[in-house]
């Protein structure tokens, strides 16, 4: 073995030549520069044939690659048979009756019919238990007024109304004015001021709502502002309870002088009265029908009123008339005999004659007396003469007076005497 630089004669076992100690290479080969000229070509001509063979897909690793149309093919699969399959599908999606669509269009018919199935859940649920159920948007869900618990898929499946399999995504049950909603972008509805179910599922710009007007996409914040507007304030901040206010207090004369306009310029007996610092509630009747009471919801600003809606004691439900017309109103304000059958004698009732005679005889009043207000169910009377008025009690032994002050005294003395009384008897003027 020589040494490659100076041809000197090597050792094999020696590390380095001796004489001009340069490397030896142990085991090696020693390549002229022709042979190293050969093999480059070798790897360039190599390298060439490589690329070329993969960009026109022969060559396959394992990652998927396309052809020039942008069709996809798995890994294993030549683009041509891809043409090919999607040719095929292209083809049988031309039928209706096919059922190989794209799965994101599936899946948003999916989602749609979804939507439809729930929202007619929610229409079967509440004609069926709508008659003894009101129902009323509370800060724009749907709401049961009698228990306050909002209506849920989750509730519709426990009551029968709608399948265990829609409950997989999160959805909404609304219960909005279809009127609140005009104007926002991208909404086309009708100016309806009816309450409306609308079933509701999140989607890439917001909400998605489907109802009887169709199917219509909300942003987000435009919906949260409509909840917002349906939430009653006491929700959202610390206010001032419901005030009962005084026949002499500004607000109170204001409600009698709009009431008695609506019943042609008549006197009227306000019989219950509360108000906070968006609305007012009324029951009232006119002079000589205190058996007849009336309903009245007002707004408020300032010390100003504005009556909303009126003529609603009769219906089934009078709270969804106040709901609809003010879906913000804190229900505080209501009183608990709303949408009770209010039982009040008639004046010709004998129960009055007995009345006054029971308060003859225990010196209340003279003979002659008759009575400026009277009001009464089977347990309560209430009658106002010039001196005041007086509370008498049915214990079933007969009739007892209980009080011969004004009506805050009489109400909170019905309180004790009975749960729930009916404090509608009473004259608040």
């Amino acid at each position: 073995m020589v040494c490659k630089k100076c041809s000197a004669p090597i050792d094999t076992t020696a590390g380095v030549c001796s004489v001009c100690a340069t490397p030896v290479r142990k085991g090696g080969r020693v390549w002229s520069k022709y042979t190293k000229m050969a093999v480059v070509g070798i790897v360039l001509v190599a390298s060439v044939v490589f690329v070329v063979l993969y960009i026109q897909g022969r060559i396959d690793f394992g990652f998927i690659t396309g052809g020039s149309d942008g069709q996809v093919a798995a890994p294993g699969e030549d683009v041509s048979d891809a043409h090919e399959n999607n040719n095929e599908i292209a083809n049988d999606t031309q039928s209706p009756e096919d059922e190989d669509i794209s799965p994101v269009l599936r899946d948003e018919e999916t989602r749609f019919a979804i939507l439809q199935d729930i929202h007619q859940g929610v229409l079967d649920y509440m004609s069926a238990v709508g008659n003894q159920i009101p129902f009323v948007t509370g800060a724009g869900h749907l709401q049961n007024w009698e228990d306050g618990s909002f209506v849920t898929p989750q509730h519709l499946a426990r009551a029968g109304f709608l399948d265990d399999e829609h409950l997989e995504e999160t959805r909404f049950i609304f219960m909005l004015r279809p009127a609140d909603l005009v104007g926002f972008d991208g909404i086309n509805m009708p100016p309806n001021t009816e309450m409306t179910v609308f079933v509701g599922h999140e989607t890439v710009r917001g909400i998605g709502l489907y109802s009887i007007h169709g199917y219509q996409e909300i942003f987000r914040e435009d919906l949260n502002q409509i909840l917002e507007s349906y939430t009653p304030r006491n929700w959202r901040e610390a206010v001032m309870p419901p005030q009962r206010p005084s026949g002499a207090s500004p607000i109170h004369q204001q409600a009698t002088a709009i009431i008695s306009s609506t019943a042609n310029g008549a006197d009227v007996d306000i019989r219950y009265m509360a108000a906070d610092d968006d609305f007012a509630f009324v029951a009232a009747s006119m002079a000589g029908e205190a058996h007849r009471i009336r309903y009245f919801l007002f707004s408020v600003a300032g010390e100003g009123l504005s009556l909303l809606v009126h003529g609603f004691e009769n219906v089934r439900h009078p709270i969804q008339a106040i709901n609809q017309a003010a879906p913000n109103i804190d229900t505080h304000l209501l009183p608990d005999f709303l949408g009770d059958d209010l039982s009040l004698l008639t004046p010709d009732d004998p129960v009055f004659a007995n009345l006054m005679a029971v308060l003859q005889a225990q010196g209340h009043i003279e003979p002659y007396n008759e009575p400026i207000f009277a009001s009464a169910t089977e347990e309560f009377a209430y009658m106002v003469f010039a001196g005041g008025g007086v509370l008498l009690f049915n214990t079933g032994a007969g009739w007892e007076l209980q009080t011969t002050i004004g009506w805050q005294q009489a109400e909170a003395r019905m309180w004790e005497l009975m749960e729930f009384p009916p404090i509608y008897i009473l004259q608040q003027n």
